[in-house]
């Protein structure tokens, strides 16, 4: 039986959790008026005795013209509504203490994500077999997608897959400080939200070469995806959810003259002529999966850890 569907070795303290993280940065951002989600991360850190420096993030109202130079606020909020552009700069100043701080990667949290325990022994692993990679996602929200049928073997049974499909969601993983200078450096920073950045197939950052997801995942989004599990509504709720549906709405709604929608078909024709046969066979033998979590059993007593509704 694979390790990761195997409980009680979670119970092992001295096995599975490893005191530190060597020298990887590891963040949990989190709003000041969200004491609950706050509340709810900690107890699963201090269960899996990780050390995760809380990074207080970015509301609209506190958005700065430099945070989103070149531009204004009001030509970005063209891409994006003001809470994405907030969830963009929360993480971009995870990226920079990074980058000041002379690190090569950072493990980045959101305070929505149940964690599962075997995430330090994957992370001390990792650290030690000095794996690299652009982008790690360490998420699953429990909905199919497409993965790459080539497997890399990763540490303690995990495997890691080049995804083919966006799976939405920026609550877990770690960016490599190659790839985030990258993106910071780039004006194109703002012209999607924070996770179709990281993963979305149209992202401009995307690097096929080094872009990957951990299976099984080490977070969890979806927690109703595990019947012995529930937290408070107020956790589950996403903040920014609201603005993305207006903004999804907005950009439906928006007409485009019939010059501009014939060059822009003209100009999608010719990309996907240009990788028609590559991408499709790649889709031919694409494995169609839901990534699993490494551990239905979350991390952290169940008084802590494992509020109940």
């Amino acid at each position: 039986m694979p390790m990761f569907t195997r409980r009680k070795e979670c119970s092992s303290r001295s096995r599975y959790f490893p005191e530190g993280l060597g020298d990887l940065l590891a963040y949990c951002i989190n709003l000041d008026r969200r004491p609950d989600r706050r509340a709810f991360m900690e107890a699963q850190f201090s269960a899996l005795g990780l050390g995760v420096e809380r990074l207080q993030a970015t509301t609209p109202d506190t958005i700065n013209d430099e945070e989103i130079a070149p531009y204004s606020l009001a030509e970005v909020v063209e891409f994006l509504s003001p809470t994405e552009i907030a969830i963009s700069i929360s993480h971009f100043r995870v990226w920079k203490r990074m980058l000041d701080r002379g690190q090569r990667q950072v493990l980045v949290l959101e305070d929505d994500v149940g964690l599962s325990c075997l995430l330090p022994s994957f992370l001390a692993a990792l650290e030690k077999e000095g794996t690299e990679f652009s982008v790690l996602r360490l998420e699953t929200r429990q909905k199919p997608v497409l993965l790459h049928p080539r497997r890399e073997r990763g540490p303690s049974g995990f495997a890691f897959h080049l995804p083919l499909s966006f799976e939405p969601g920026s609550g877990a993983y770690i960016i490599s400080a190659a790839a985030a200078g990258r993106i910071l450096a780039s004006p194109k920073r703002f012209s999607l939200p924070l996770d179709d950045i990281l993963f979305s197939l149209k992202s401009p950052f995307r690097d096929r070469s080094r872009l990957r997801v951990a299976v099984p995942a080490l977070a969890i989004h979806r927690f109703e995806a595990s019947p012995d599990f529930r937290v408070p509504t107020s956790i589950l709720r996403s903040d920014a959810q609201p603005d993305r549906e207006m903004r999804e709405a907005r950009a439906m709604r928006r007409e485009f003259t019939k010059l501009q929608k014939t060059r822009r078909e003209i100009r999608r024709l010719g990309l996907q002529v240009r990788s028609a046969i590559p991408a499709l066979l790649t889709y031919l033998f694409a494995r169609r999966t839901i990534v699993p979590f490494a551990d239905i059993a979350f991390s952290g007593p169940r008084s802590a850890a494992r509020p109940r509704a």
